[in-house]
């Protein structure tokens, strides 16, 4: 029996625990590890249970305290025969079958989980979006919405996570322009100043969305979903607030290199625009 291990933020714990359900749809019995998560809290924690309609006495938890975080940790770093290992620049079916006690990685393939689309979606069902968020769908549904998401805070302090940047954002506010009609643009942003800034400068529309701040975070990517159009940043968070929308002739635009460290990193869909 494996563990996957459930790390960083709720983009990235969205990708695991969607490789967690594929591997349960293969007949596997896979636990959830969530004693990193729980230890070295990163954003906001472990969030999928308080985000969306997830009942945690489902989940095949295993957190174990303080010791078997330290010991997960140190497998994921120096007795790596013990877990395996996402090579996060190619899909591996091998993953669905390792008997390693361990499953480490973010998984950020759709490969991984494309069989199980409708139970993803399903899943990840939205809760406890209050009144003045669905003022703002509302809001969103009557106009050409486009959400832009400026990635910037603790990306600044790693160069390899490739912030992107204001040419980036330029180019696909034209290119949105070019394919959409009156477009209205929502920007979302952990670094509202620098943002507000910059888009001000630009001759477009726009709201900035302040209020869905702390613990309320998740309900941003909500709003990304309602969205008619997205421009993305190499976010796993926005990745999703794409993926989940449902609208009909979605224009999505991203970025075409997702990170420096490695660049055959490719969690863009086909169908995307990329720049």
């Amino acid at each position: 029996m494996s563990a996957v291990i459930v790390t960083d933020g709720l983009g990235n714990q969205m990708f695991q625990y969607a490789l967690y359900l594929a591997m349960r749809a293969k007949g596997r019995r896979p636990l959830l590890s969530t004693s990193i998560i729980s230890r070295c809290i990163m954003h906001n924690g472990f969030e999928l249970c308080r985000d969306f309609g997830i009942d945690h006495a489902t989940m095949a938890v295993i957190d174990g305290g303080r010791m078997m975080g330290r010991m997960t940790r140190r497998i994921t770093r120096q007795m790596k025969w013990l877990c395996y290992l996402e090579d996060e620049t190619a899909f591996s079916e091998a993953v669905f079958t390792t008997r390693k006690p361990l499953v480490y990685g973010f998984w950020q393939n759709i490969r991984y989980f494309q069989d199980i689309e409708h139970e993803v979606r399903k899943t990840f069902t939205f809760r406890g979006i209050d009144e003045s968020n669905m003022q703002l769908v509302r809001e969103i549904s009557a106009c050409n919405s486009v959400s832009i998401h400026i990635r910037r805070g603790d990306y600044l302090n790693y160069p390899e996570y490739a912030v992107c940047t204001p040419d980036y954002y330029q180019r696909a506010i034209a290119l949105i322009k070019e394919r959409v009609d009156t477009p209205m643009f929502y920007l979302f942003s952990d670094d509202l100043e620098w943002s507000d800034t910059f888009l001000g400068s630009l001759d477009i529309p726009y709201k900035v969305m302040r209020h869905n701040r702390g613990a309320d975070n998740y309900k941003d990517m909500f709003l990304m979903t309602q969205c008619r159009h997205n421009i993305l940043a190499n976010s796993s968070f926005s990745w999703w607030g794409a993926w989940l929308g449902e609208q009909a002739e979605r224009q999505v635009v991203c970025p075409a290199t997702w990170n420096l460290k490695s660049v055959k990193i490719h969690p863009q869909l086909e169908q995307w625009v990329k720049i």
